[in-house]
């Protein structure tokens, strides 16, 4: 298990985890800042929309890797 820590005083503290007020604000960032995902490798990620149709339901963002 992974954490993320913060130094504070000279003593390192973990970060306490915590939510996004609503899906609409994960996506924002997602959209903003794609490199932030934990994702396999050094991907230059370009988000190309949300909330895209495909058949008879929607994708919450589409993307793809640049290259």
């Amino acid at each position: 298990m992974s954490s993320m820590w913060r130094k504070d005083g000279g003593v390192w503290v973990p970060l306490t985890p915590a939510g996004f007020p609503d899906e609409a604000a994960l996506h924002s960032l997602i959209e903003e800042a794609p490199h932030t995902l934990p994702l396999s490798g050094r991907p230059d990620v370009l988000v190309l929309g949300r909330e895209v149709q495909l058949g008879t339901g929607y994708a919450d963002l589409v993307a793809i890797d640049r290259e």
